[in-house]
């Protein structure tokens, strides 16, 4: 909940099974000038972290923002993988 400074504004995460659904809601005065692993927010390109390279393979964008070891972490407890090993990649939901 944002609303403290954005009146209105929220992030809404959703899990099912191995997949995460993040909804952002608000406009580009709250979050225009976010990038990242869920894109551009103006353009929804798939920049890579030196925010010009575009990706188109998901798998490959994904490995691209994984979390490295000089960046802050947000979590308790590590769990793995961590870089170098890379992320574990969802099934194929088409079987």
């Amino acid at each position: 909940d944002l609303s403290s400074k954005y009146p209105g504004a929220s992030i809404v995460i959703q899990l099912y099974k191995e997949f995460a659904r993040v909804k952002l809601n608000g406009d580009a005065s709250v979050f225009g000038n976010t990038v990242g692993l869920l894109g551009d927010y103006k353009t929804g390109e798939l920049l890579a972290r030196d925010g010009s390279t575009e990706l188109t393979d998901f798998a490959e964008f994904g490995d691209e923002w994984q979390v490295l070891p000089s960046e802050p972490k947000i979590f308790h407890e590590v769990a793995h993988p961590q870089f170098p090993e890379l992320c574990i990649k969802p099934e194929d939901p088409r079987g």
